[in-house]
C-alpha cells in the first residue's frame, strides 16, 4: 500500500526536477544579458529546481494525494479508504456490531470507528497504526465505552482480502482486555450510500446493520448449501454417465 503512494511520491519529485531545470534554463537565459555571473547563475538555478521540486511534492502530499479519486487512482486494488461495517464475535457469539472509518492521511490511513455492543452499550475507538502493509495492516486502538469510565487499549490485526480491484472486506481479531479472550471481526465496505445514510441516523442505525448482516447471513448460507447439493450433482451425472456406458455395451 505504502509503496505505491511512495513511488508516486518519487515520480512527482522527478517531474518537479524537470521543471525545475526549464524554469531555470529560462531565466539564466535572461540573466546571462545583463552579465550576471556564473557563481551566481547556479546558484539560482540550484534554488529554482530544488524549489520547484518541494513545491510540487508539497502541493501534492498536501492535497492532491487526500483527493479521493487521485488516491483511488494511484493505490488501486490497494484503495482501502471508506467506511466499513464491522460484526465482532468471541467464544462464536456476536457481541456487537460497529462502523471502522478509515480515511486518507498523506502517505498514511487513519482508522476510527464506533460499535454497538449486544448488551447496548456503545463504544469508540482511535488508533495509532503499527505497521501498514498488504494485506496485513496492525494498529494500536484506545476504546471507551459508555458503560465504563476509563479506557483500554491494545492491538489489533487486521488482514483484506485481496482482489483485482479495491478489497471489499476484511477479518482480524484482537484480545479483549476486560476479560484476555479473543475476539474475531470481519468487515465489509460500504458502498451503498442509502446503507451508509442510514447507519449515519442514530435512528435507523441498529434496524439497518441488523439487516445487513442478515442478508450477509443468507447468502453464506444459501452458497453452503450450493457447495453440498454439488458433489451430489456431479455424482448422479457421472452415474448417468456410466450407465449409458454399459447400456451401450450392452446393445452393442
Amino acid at each position: 500500500m505504502r509503496h505505491r503512494l511512495d513511488r508516486a511520491n518519487r515520480y512527482v519529485a522527478a517531474v518537479g526536477v524537470g521543471v525545475g531545470v526549464v524554469i531555470a534554463h529560462v531565466t539564466n537565459e535572461l540573466l546571462i544579458k545583463p552579465g550576471v555571473s556564473a557563481p551566481v547563475l547556479v546558484i539560482v538555478a540550484g534554488v529554482i529546481i530544488v524549489g520547484t521540486s518541494e513545491f510540487l511534492r508539497g502541493v501534492f502530499d498536501g492535497w492532491f494525494l487526500n483527493w479521493r479519486p487521485v488516491r483511488q487512482l494511484i493505490l488501486g486494488r490497494y484503495y482501502v479508504e471508506g467506511s466499513w461495517i464491522d460484526r465482532m464475535v468471541k467464544d462464536d457469539k456476536v457481541i456487537g456490531t460497529g462502523i471502522t472509518r478509515i480515511q486518507p492521511d498523506g502517505q498514511s490511513v487513519i482508522i476510527s470507528g464506533e460499535d454497538d455492543s449486544e448488551a447496548g452499550a456503545m463504544g469508540r475507538y482511535t488508533t495509532e497504526l503499527h505497521t501498514l502493509g498488504w494485506p496485513c495492516v496492525g494498529y494500536m486502538y484506545r476504546y471507551s465505552r459508555s458503560d465504563t469510565d476509563g479506557t483500554a487499549s491494545g492491538l489489533v490485526e487486521m488482514q483484506f482480502e485481496p482482489r483485482s480491484g479495491p478489497p471489499r472486506r476484511y477479518t482480524g481479531d484482537y484480545v479483549d482486555p476486560t476479560d484476555g479472550r479473543k475476539v474475531t471481526f470481519e468487515g465489509w465496505r460500504i458502498e451503498d450510500r442509502d446503507l451508509l445514510r442510514r447507519i449515519d441516523d442514530p435512528a435507523e442505525r441498529t434496524e439497518a446493520m441488523r439487516l445487513f448482516w442478515d442478508r450477509v447471513d443468507a447468502a453464506r448460507k444459501a452458497a453452503v448449501e450450493r457447495d453440498i447439493a454439488a458433489p451430489s450433482s456431479c455424482l448422479r451425472s457421472r452415474e448417468a454417465d456410466c450407465c449409458d456406458h454399459h447400456r451401450d455395451q450392452a446393445v452393442s
